[in-house]
């Protein structure tokens, strides 16, 4: 199955204007003298709420993915299923 287009989907312009949501994640966003520069988006957005905008949460994180704000999350270190990979070594004790 093709995916088409139809001629007036192709040719879409949007007229959305978020310069001030953009202008004022920036500004949230990039505070020089905390040390981990960026909030995550649950906390920008509750930040947000609590400040009066009446943005939506889709609009804002819509706008939080194109300014490549969300960061990669560490992930578990080491893995069950291959223990060398651990930083804990595992000791093997046998019974007789």
């Amino acid at each position: 199955m093709q995916n088409k287009l139809i001629r007036f989907q192709y040719y879409y312009d949007s007229k959305k204007d978020d310069s001030v949501v953009v202008d004022f994640i920036q500004e949230l966003g990039f505070k020089p003298h905390r040390p981990n520069p960026y909030y995550g988006f649950r906390k920008l957005f509750a930040y947000l709420r609590k400040s009066g905008k009446p943005w939506n949460h889709k609009k804002v994180y819509r706008i939080y993915k194109l300014l490549k704000l969300n960061k990669k999350r560490k992930g578990k270190e080491g893995c069950r299923k291959h223990p060398d990979h651990s930083r804990f070594t595992l000791v093997r004790t046998t019974y007789f």
